[in-house]
């Protein structure tokens, strides 16, 4: 079940349906490498090898707290760093099977506008505290999808697929908003919002469905239609940026650990 909330809520039912084959959770911090790297660890230890293998794991910024143990901007760590060290890792040490999908959900598919080039380089190499919500997550939103473009180009046995959720019940929003907010943030979003089951049960959809192998990098939106990234993602300079960027960010990480 893809979910961002600290506790998946399943009913009796739900559960049932995994009792015939084995499961095994971690708990890690994924907003430093080393976290990341104890994850894709304990995975190769235990053998296993994924068919499919999904990225929700994500964060808003948080004002009071913006950077992780690893002095890198919260946001940038959870929604780029530590899925590009996770994807490599496993790749790396066999953990991802021949032909296997890579479901990476943030924003795919949504034309964002004031969103550059140039914005995005800055907000992965400035390193800084955002200062709104919009500019701490449309630049990375784009930077992801040119980010699986880029592991498409150095790890061409997958298929690659970025996703929008739409809205979900989660509290992901809990960092960023005032107390007062939550609540009403909540009930304005209520008759639209899925839950995570539901956005669980769509990305598995996805997932699994033959047009997400007819291409290398396919996007898809929250009514699972595929469809065009942001004309920005497809840059080439961009897209090797973006990769570049979090390879050596990972290796001066790594090396100080």
């Amino acid at each position: 079940v893809a979910g961002r909330s600290r506790v998946a809520h399943l009913s009796e039912d739900e559960t049932s349906s995994f009792q015939s084959s084995p499961t095994r959770s971690y708990a890690m911090d994924l907003s430093t490498v080393a976290g990341c790297a104890r994850l894709t660890d304990s995975i190769r230890e235990d053998g296993a090898v994924f068919d499919l293998l999904f990225f929700t794991v994500g964060a808003w910024p948080n004002w009071t707290q913006p950077f992780s143990d690893d002095a890198v901007e919260r946001v940038v760590a959870l929604d780029l760093l530590a899925r590009h060290v996770i994807f490599e890792r496993l790749a790396s040490q066999g953990s991802l099977a021949p032909g296997a999908v890579v479901v990476n959900t943030m924003a795919s598919t949504q034309n964002m506008p004031l969103v550059s080039k140039a914005g995005v380089r800055v907000r992965l190499a400035n390193n800084k505290a955002p200062h709104s919500l919009f500019s701490a997550l449309a630049p990375l939103a784009v930077a992801a999808d040119a980010w699986l473009r880029a592991a498409a180009h150095y790890y061409p046995d997958y298929a690659y697929v970025g996703t929008f959720p739409g809205i979900v019940a989660t509290d992901l929003m809990v960092p960023t908003l005032p107390p007062w907010a939550v609540p009403v943030v909540r009930a304005l979003t209520k008759p639209i919002a899925i839950s995570e089951t539901e956005a669980g049960l769509n990305h598995v959809a996805v997932a699994t469905a033959p047009n997400a192998r007819r291409r290398k990098v396919t996007y898809w939106n929250h009514l699972l239609e595929g469809r065009r990234a942001h004309l920005v993602a497809y840059d080439p300079a961009l897209i090797a940026f973006v990769w570049d960027h979090l390879t050596n960010l990972t290796a001066n990480l790594s090396a100080s650990s």
